[in-house]
């Protein structure tokens, strides 16, 4: 099991950023606006991400820049697509339906873009997994029936 450990923690990880994300959006008062809390937190997010960079360091940083342009641009609409979706979701659901978006998640981003896209390779333990995932939806769906 160790293979998996370091993956583990990363995805540890940005869980706990995910929890950190929901917590807060949960405990905001919702406003007629739903992008000006967004805005605000992406700041801090933006602030923060531009520390670390400096801390890092900044050579290389137009080319970089010039030869990622389209993903730049392509990342930043997925993440305003993401938030959309994370603020409908939690603000008219809860934070329990999380486990729609996480198991959606791993469909379209495992299944769709690792393996049909960038043909990344799955194993039968790999294809098991994902059956399981989508297995959890049907038993959402069934857990949330009145």
């Amino acid at each position: 099991m160790r293979f998996i450990t370091g993956p583990f923690f990363f995805a540890l990880l940005a869980a706990v950023g995910n929890s950190l994300y929901v917590y807060s959006q949960r405990k905001t008062s919702l406003g007629a606006n739903p992008f000006l809390f967004t805005s605000l937190f992406l700041t801090v997010c933006v602030a923060l991400c531009l520390g670390s960079y400096f801390v890092l360091g900044t050579k290389g940083t137009l080319p970089l820049i010039r030869s990622n342009a389209g993903w730049i641009f392509l990342g930043g609409f997925g993440t305003y697509i993401l938030y959309i979706g994370f603020y409908a979701l939690y603000s008219r659901y809860g934070a329990s339906y999380y486990t729609l978006y996480a198991v959606s998640s791993i469909l379209t981003t495992s299944v769709f873009l690792g393996y049909f896209i960038l043909k990344e390779k799955f194993s039968a333990y790999a294809i098991l997994s994902v059956l399981c995932a989508a297995a959890s939806i049907v038993f959402f769906a069934l857990s949330s029936r009145k």
